[in-house]
């Protein structure tokens, strides 16, 4: 029976039957009680309450033969006990068994595998146990002959806060190869407890080998389809948990069975599972578009039928994970779109610090947008005061998440300087740029570089005018002389995005400024700077530097190479979109037309006018101008044929 089966009631009944038949019982016959009782989860607290019944278990753990002890330990640890909490006649007796298994005394691995995971169940601290003895006995274990317990092993391990950074490159491998040599046998229930371990000793699964992977990923293939909801609820968080990546066919493979699975069980999974489920899916980044279409039905009606009862954690990881899978409003359908931003608007106020920013980043990626009809003016309101007032305590990743997040979401800087209250006719809180600009004077120079950047990125969505911040402009210019060596690819680009659209202007930034985004351009090393830049990074960025009016002779002749060489490599790979704006931001900073690649670079731009498939109309008409601004600037000489297409494009001259 499972803990839900058996009723309070019953559960004391029983325990009240012990007590009065301890006295004429053996010791195997108590123990066999209690581990039972740990197993339906009695409470501690009817043991705690009992000097007779306490006394006997003391006496048996300090006569019991380690076996016995495992099990004593294994049903009171069931019942809520831990380490601090156990009687300490057990729990010395207990942390003593320790030498035996360090010295290998006793060879057992089923038993060193049990102790472990018994110790973990303790949630023992690691000051009450010799120097590195968890380590040690996972070393143990592996090195000797066993057939089962590896889940156990790791269990322990993981629970007791051993992490997988922490340990060497030979227990690593060692781990690895017990995986590949033992995962076939595994039954289920040890399979996802093998898997949930890997998560939380937070396993990299680009550090395991080829063949642990291909190992895992055939037995989750084989196992998903007996798995129950809680089962499948928990390998998608510990695969998420662990950055499984979905770019091989064995993973392809893992994740389409364990969707599969989840289609069928998922009617019966309560709110915490389909929390985990949701947490899963979002880390892998399995995208929403390319489940089958009766997962995508099963995921809306299973979210519709919770979102009313969802606490904040759920709602949250919801959110974030919907988010994560490029999921949207449109996907959603508007029914759960308006459930999901009703239930987040009537518990706003109520989210941890941590969470404002990915709530709002969420809400934003999902497509739900302020002046759409779904928004009322109160709504609005209410979403700026509750922040107004939170914003002095939120952590810095979840403040710029924030800014972030109403960027997304179609607010702007002139909005967040309105007033504002959280309930209608209520106590007015002050206007949300005032407690934006008084919490970046504290708290900029500490931001670290991804902070920093998405800062600057948000304050640009925003279209914050660059002049309103005042003196903080000063502390953001000085902190990037601190970053920039240390800039991605992603944050440079980022950030000069970011400071475009604020309208900074480049001659009008410190002179040590402007160094320090020359030394994250130009990078020193093959991973950073615009040499490692993606297709996307690279357009954005030279569509920055372009609205932040640099000079080409600005630039230090190596960055200038750079920037001409890597765009020869990448503008093949751009979008249209960035093809024409990035080639407008090498106009206008002054690129000479002999550095642009010469190999049908101009003829493609043209193509791309003419077809107007990629773009919605708004970034279509960016792209028009940008692209007849970028010819007409480098006084490029259009072929024949291309000013025949242009013509019939626009016979009225227009552009």
């Amino acid at each position: 029976l499972s803990t839900d089966d058996v009723s309070i009631k019953d559960k004391t009944k029983y325990f009240n039957l012990l007590l009065e038949y301890l006295p004429n019982m053996t010791d195997k016959q108590l123990l066999h009680c209690l581990y039972c009782f740990g197993t339906i989860r009695l409470s501690k607290n009817l043991i705690i309450d009992s000097n007779q019944l306490v006394d006997r278990i003391c006496n048996i753990a300090s006569t019991s033969n380690h076996i016995d002890l495992h099990k004593l330990v294994n049903g009171l640890s069931r019942m809520g006990f831990r380490y601090s909490t156990l009687p300490k006649a057990i729990s010395q007796r207990y942390i003593y068994l320790s030498n035996d298994y360090i010295h290998l005394e006793n060879k057992d691995a089923r038993e060193i595998s049990t102790y472990l995971y018994s110790l973990g169940q303790l949630e023992c601290d690691n000051s009450s146990l010799p120097a590195n003895v968890t380590v040690k006995l996972l070393e143990n274990f592996l090195s000797l002959t066993w057939t089962q317990g590896l889940s156990n092993a790791l269990h322990g391990t993981a629970k007791l806060g051993v992490r997988w950074k922490d340990i060497s490159n030979d227990l690593k491998r060692n781990i690895d190869s017990a995986i590949v040599n033992n995962i076939p046998n595994l039954k289920t229930y040890e399979l996802c407890s093998l898997l949930h371990s890997l998560a939380v000793i937070k396993c990299d699964w680009n550090e395991l080998t080829r063949d642990c992977i291909t190992s895992i990923s055939e037995i989750v293939v084989n196992k998903s389809s007996s798995m129950s909801h809680r089962e499948i609820a928990n390998v998608f968080w510990s695969l998420g948990q662990i950055s499984v990546s979905i770019n091989s066919d064995k993973t392809r493979a893992m994740t389409s069975s364990l969707v599969d699975r989840l289609t069928i069980v998922l009617p019966q999974m309560a709110m915490f599972d389909v929390e985990s489920v949701f947490v899963g899916l979002g880390l892998m980044q399995i995208s929403f578009d390319l489940l089958p279409e009766v997962s995508r039905q099963q995921l809306v009606t299973k979210v519709g039928s919770l979102v009313d009862t969802m606490n904040i954690f759920c709602l949250y990881n919801v959110l974030w994970g919907l988010a994560r899978m490029n999921s949207s409003i449109i996907d959603l359908g508007s029914e759960l779109s308006t459930q999901l931003l009703d239930k987040t608007l009537s518990i706003f106020h109520t989210f941890l610090i941590s969470q404002f920013g990915d709530v709002l980043w969420s809400l934003g990626t999902l497509g739900f947008h302020s002046s759409s009809h779904m928004f009322s003016s109160s709504d609005r309101s209410r979403i700026l005061a509750v922040l107004s007032r939170v914003m002095p305590s939120l952590p810095v990743r979840s403040a710029v998440h924030s800014l972030w997040g109403l960027g997304r979401m179609g607010f702007n800087w002139t909005d967040m300087q309105s007033r504002c209250s959280s309930l209608e006719g209520g106590r007015e809180a002050t206007p949300l740029t005032l407690t934006v600009i008084q919490y970046l004077k504290q708290r900029v120079s500490s931001m670290r570089e991804y902070e920093y950047t998405v800062l600057l990125y948000a304050l640009g969505e925003l279209s914050t005018p660059w002049q309103s911040l005042g003196n903080v402009t000063e502390k953001i210019n000085h902190r990037v002389t601190r970053l920039s060596s240390f800039l991605t690819p992603r944050s440079t680009s980022n950030g000069l995005h970011g400071l475009a659209k604020c309208g900074a202007r480049w001659r009008d930034l410190p002179s040590p400024t402007r160094d320090a985004w020359i030394i994250a351009m130009t990078g020193n090393e093959t991973h950073f700077g615009v040499r490692a830049m993606n297709a996307f990074e690279l357009s954005q960025t030279l569509h920055a530097i372009g609205k932040l009016q640099v000079q080409w002779s600005d630039l230090p002749k190596t960055l200038q190479s750079l920037i001409t060489s890597s765009y020869a490599t990448e503008w093949k790979r751009m979008t249209p979109f960035g093809r024409s704006v990035s080639l407008f931001g090498l106009s206008i900073i002054g690129c000479p037309r002999q550095s642009l690649p010469s190999n049908g670079l101009i003829d493609q731009i043209v193509s791309d006018l003419i077809d107007d498939k990629h773009d919605d109309f708004l970034d279509r008409e960016v792209r028009y101008k940008s692209s007849i601004a970028a010819i007409d600037k480098l006084e490029i000489n259009l072929s024949q044929d291309s000013r025949e297409k242009l013509r019939r494009m626009f016979p009225d001259n227009s552009y």
